[in-house]
């Protein structure tokens, strides 16, 4: 990794819009102001046998409910599942908490990726633990492509330990220049490049990681190098491995990236709330300094055989913000690390709007400060509706799963916000141009658009697969600006002018070009 980079501004495109391109604003920015504190209504008083249901959630009766320890088998749930049980929305979401138990479960110090299988359950979640989870030993994109398309090197550790202290900031975050969005294709005006301070007037960062799979896939293909997408796409076609039977076998899992959001966290009494790590931080025009960091957010997208066009699962901590129903009947439970319950619009920058996008807020014109919080809201309240009870499996994963193994988890403040699949199953075909297909989702975006407040604040009515459906390959010239396109034009001729597409992933646009020889 290049650490030497401590301004934001040098941040590279595909660091900094995997997971991210719907992260602009859409043209209508809402305007709730904040509902002042008040205690939650109490319930009516349910009957006993209502009241235990209610507390032991439901599964939907999903063909494999996520588990710590196997009632079945016994086995522990350090395991990631390589695909969904059945094609239904209660097992896409269950298929989604086992793979965030199993990525969450403390990973091995030798071998990057794994679990360490001798951790008990009764460990998952350990308040004030800063070891490393599984996914955090994946590779981050700038140690996967390296300058002048340097091959990357064999996916272990190359001292045979696992790295204490990640790196957050500069190549990662946020809030440095690059490409804009063009989003006029699906109706949507592109809006700079917006970054998230929280409450505390710190700025939240990020980071993008994959997995062995799709890592193997890269190198062995030599996908490291802008020049070299350029041909195999057209020859081959870029389709990341499932985890099905390959030659080469790349794995069995299949691909997986994910993208989480930090926030540091200066007060230690704050710890025991969250899933920590500790990191050496960048802000914009500050010197590195190593600090304690909090998980506020986590999206986890998989690619596998019954998801083609990848299964994205994303979760964020349960106190980040309040809903817009929470709001509007003022049903609150602070503290929120995004959302203050008492804003006052005489002396917040932002006049307590929901969702003010720091990027165009006055236009734009005068630079907004990195130090005014934000005051963000869900738009879309957590599911509980029959056919998508997202409400009902998180509570049966907090008091059947992790409780009864470890009451005082950090991950019982953790909740699943959605999952977004495609009923579509379609395989890539060499030569795709952008967009790829990204139809029959579920759940449907006009029903519940899926998106993490903390990683799709300001556009949260679009959902991941609209803007990564655009994900191009990596480019061989300077480009400003970033094409969204309507996935609705999806393999017509319409598109054959378009990008070479990199199956949805733009970390594959961050792949670099030899360095030329020297002229004589």
């Amino acid at each position: 990794m290049n650490h030497n980079h401590t301004s934001v501004a040098l941040c590279a495109l595909a660091s900094a819009l995997l997971l991210v391109a719907c992260q602009q604003e859409t043209t209508k920015t809402a305007a709730t102001p904040a509902a002042p504190a008040q205690a939650v209504t109490a319930p009516t008083q349910a009957a006993p046998d209502a009241a235990s249901a209610v507390a032991n959630g439901s599964t939907s009766n999903c063909l494999a409910p996520p588990f710590l320890v196997s009632t079945i088998s016994g086995k522990y749930g350090y395991t990631v599942p390589a695909d969904i049980a059945l094609t239904r929305q209660a097992d896409a979401n269950c298929f989604a908490w086992q793979e965030f138990i199993a990525l969450n479960w403390i990973a091995s110090t030798s071998e990057r990726g794994d679990p360490n299988t001798a951790v008990s359950p009764s460990s998952f979640g350990t308040p004030n633990d800063q070891r490393a989870t599984v996914w955090e030993t994946y590779k981050e994109s700038d140690e996967v492509f390296l300058a002048d398309a340097k091959n990357p090197g064999p996916w272990n550790y190359a001292n045979g330990a696992a790295a204490s202290v990640k790196v957050l900031g500069g190549l990662r975050s946020e809030v440095g220049a690059k490409p804009v969005l063009d989003l006029s294709s699906i109706g949507q005006a592109s809006q700079g490049s917006p970054w998230l301070t929280a409450q505390s007037k710190i700025l939240t960062l990020y980071e993008r990681r994959m997995n062995e799979d799709e890592y193997n896939y890269i190198v062995n293909y030599g996908l490291y190098n802008a020049n070299v997408q350029q041909t195999f796409v057209q020859k081959m076609g870029i389709n990341l491995p499932d985890g099905t039977p390959t030659k080469p076998s790349f794995g069995t899992t299949g691909s997986i990236e994910t993208k989480a959001a930090w926030l540091e966290l200066p007060n230690p009494a704050d710890w025991p709330r969250f899933k920590i790590s500790k990191a050496i931080v960048t802000y914009p025009n500050q010197a590195p300094k190593t600090v304690v960091v909090g998980l506020t957010g986590l999206h986890i997208i998989h690619k596998t055989a019954l998801g083609q066009q990848f299964i994205w699962a994303t979760f964020e901590h349960k106190q980040n913000v309040p809903d817009v129903n929470q709001i509007a009947s003022r049903t609150l439970i602070p503290p929120y690390t995004y959302y203050n319950v008492n804003c006052n619009p005489n002396t917040d920058y932002y006049k307590c709007v929901a969702n003010a996008n720091p990027s165009t807020y006055k236009g734009g014109q005068t630079p907004n400060p990195y130090n005014a919080p934000i005051q963000a809201v869900r738009q879309t309240p957590i599911a509980s509706r029959p056919n998508d009870d997202v409400v009902g499996l998180n509570q049966y994963v907090w008091s059947q799963v992790i409780a009864k193994q470890n009451p005082n988890s950090v991950f019982l403040n953790y909740q699943l916000v959605n999952t977004l699949w495609s009923n579509q199953n379609t395989t890539i075909p060499p030569g795709s141009h952008t967009p790829l297909i990204a139809a029959q989702l579920s759940p449907g975006p006009s029903q519940e658009p899926v998106a993490n407040a903390t990683m799709e604040t300001y556009v949260q009515s679009l959902t991941c697969l609209d803007c990564h459906a655009s994900a191009p390959i990596a480019t061989v010239k300077k480009t400003t600006t970033l094409k969204i396109y309507d996935p609705a034009t999806a393999g017509t001729d319409a598109t054959k002018a378009n990008p070479f597409a990199s199956d949805y992933s733009f970390l594959l646009g961050n792949a670099t070009q030899p360095k030329s020889p020297p002229k004589h």
